[in-house]
């Protein structure tokens, strides 16, 4: 028998039964309804930090948000008079992590691994163990949702988008990116 595919969906403040497949009677997610008719949902889980970041690092790490990457809340740090509380990281971009990550864990038993959407993570995707990944630029901030492919040139994956924001405030962010970057 070959080897199931596997798909995590995660949502942000979406409880499980605020969906039709675990019983919701008002609303209609028929999509998310054949997923999971046709696979297996991960029913029992807990979180001690349920909001964004903390939560995907504990589903990605295994480890609580305070072990993993020392984040309990939606920033990545935190200011005491200037000075920035976070843990340092073993290794540059990686979390503090004592074991594998999911992804790590999937790549060793043969998967590709792939990583699409809100990231809001401090690593980048590829730091954890994911083979490929295509991410907002700019994490989850109120700012025009530029996308990149595995770090490379952003991208708007929406031609609506597009024409919304003018090519020439997107070349403009670009530049100053760029010196950011120097």
């Amino acid at each position: 028998m070959s080897k199931p595919n596997i798909i995590i969906c995660m949502c942000d403040e979406l409880r499980a039964f605020e969906v039709a497949c675990y019983g919701h009677p008002h609303i209609k997610t028929p999509n998310m309804d054949r997923l999971a008719a046709a696979g297996t949902r991960f029913e029992i889980a807990a979180s001690n930090n349920p909001v964004c970041m903390p939560a995907r690092s504990i589903v990605l790490s295994g480890q609580y948000s305070s072990t993993c990457n020392g984040i309990l809340g939606n920033k990545s740090w935190t200011s005491n008079e200037g000075q920035w509380i976070m843990p340092h990281y073993p290794e540059a971009g990686r979390p503090h992590l004592k074991d594998k990550t999911l992804a790590e864990s999937l790549k060793e038993s043969g998967y590709h691994t792939t990583a699409i959407g809100k990231w809001h993570i401090n690593s980048w995707p590829d730091d954890i163990g994911f083979d490929h990944y295509i991410i907002p630029r700019h994490q989850h901030a109120n700012r025009a949702q530029l996308f990149t492919e595995d770090g490379g040139e952003e991208f708007c994956p929406d031609m609506s988008f597009c024409v919304l924001v003018p090519p020439i405030i997107l070349r403009a962010r670009r530049l100053m990116l760029m010196e950011d970057a120097l």
